[in-house]
């Protein structure tokens, strides 16, 4: 059973504001083990507060289950198993845009086929656990190391400056 998106509102007592509806039938609500794996997987990959968003489920437990409260292993298998199945998803997303690619050039596509691949990438790279950004020459440098790479760089950057300046 997959989690229905909270898209259904209701208005707040005569006010203009809406409230998102949400169906209680004790004090808190009791989630299945399919419904926090898939809690998790989406948490994981738009964060707490837009997953909360997006699912019926309130952000503070959703960040209770991130930070393992309330999950067993499991659930933590279920969840990956979901976040497996949703790469393969993504990865088959990414070849098709991939290969339509070279069709779309000269087209006002492109562009948009760019940015959706970079983005089903990214979330596939999440998915699999791997980063989604190259920070080898700041990774396992010093506190000070990075402060001296910081200096050295916003010092070429005001010479480039004082540079373009002086030859306009």
């Amino acid at each position: 059973m997959r989690l229905p998106l909270a898209t259904e509102r209701v208005s707040h007592h005569g006010r203009k504001g809406y409230k998102r509806k949400r169906l209680r039938t004790h004090n808190h609500n009791v989630y299945s083990d399919e419904d926090k794996a898939h809690g998790l997987v989406i948490a994981a990959l738009v964060g707490s507060r837009k997953a909360a968003q997006l699912l019926p489920i309130p952000q503070q437990t959703l960040q209770d289950w991130r930070q393992g409260r309330g999950i067993t292993n499991e659930i933590r298998v279920m969840a990956k198993h979901f976040a497996q199945e949703l790469s393969e998803k993504l990865a088959n997303v990414a070849n098709l845009i991939a290969d339509d690619m070279p069709n779309k050039i000269g087209a006002a596509g492109l562009k948009d086929q760019a940015i959706t691949l970079g983005i089903v990438v990214d979330k596939r790279q999440l998915l699999e656990g791997l980063p989604t950004a190259i920070n080898e020459g700041i990774v396992g440098m010093s506190a000070d190391d990075r402060a001296k790479r910081v200096a050295e760089l916003m010092s070429r950057a005001q010479r480039r400056t004082e540079d373009s300046e002086d030859g306009s």
